[in-house]
């Protein structure tokens, strides 16, 4: 085998393996940021009442201070 042909088939290993380690990392991006998405929905249920409770509070303790 020539020198030639062994560089070529070096490169093209090195171009294969850097296309399967592209697919994997763009599968790694779109699983995190699915993951990422699945916690922000989380958090923003489990904040959602809390809201609820300072706004309700800011609103009576509101009607409370005015009354005085």
């Amino acid at each position: 085998m020539s020198e030639r042909s062994e560089s070529q088939e070096v490169a093209s290993a090195i171009y294969s393996l850097k296309d399967d380690l592209l697919v994997n990392l763009c599968a790694e991006i779109e699983e995190t940021r699915e993951r990422v998405e699945g916690v922000r929905r989380s958090v923003a249920d489990l904040l959602a009442p809390a809201y609820i409770i300072a706004i309700s509070l800011a609103v009576i303790a509101n009607s409370v201070f005015a009354g005085r």
